[in-house]
């Protein structure tokens, strides 16, 4: 009986530059914003207009928020 191990790695350079990892958005009035993300659901919110709008991704969910001062 003959018993073999295979070792692989990988060659290479590998860095990590500032420019290439871009920080998370925290201003609903750019985009979507991730509020909680969690292994239940990740909770988002984004302005529409001078609407503040959550979003659940587990159940669907909805909630709006009109003349947010988040959003104005």
């Amino acid at each position: 009986m003959t018993a073999a191990l295979v070792v692989l790695t990988a060659c290479g350079a590998s860095s990590t530059t500032a420019a290439a990892e871009t920080p998370p958005n925290t201003n609903p009035k750019a985009g979507w914003v991730v509020v909680r993300n969690n292994g239940g659901g990740a909770l988002f919110k984004v302005c529409d207009g001078s609407t503040l709008v959550y979003a659940f991704n587990s159940n669907g969910g909805l909630a709006v928020i009109a003349n947010s001062p988040e959003c104005s």
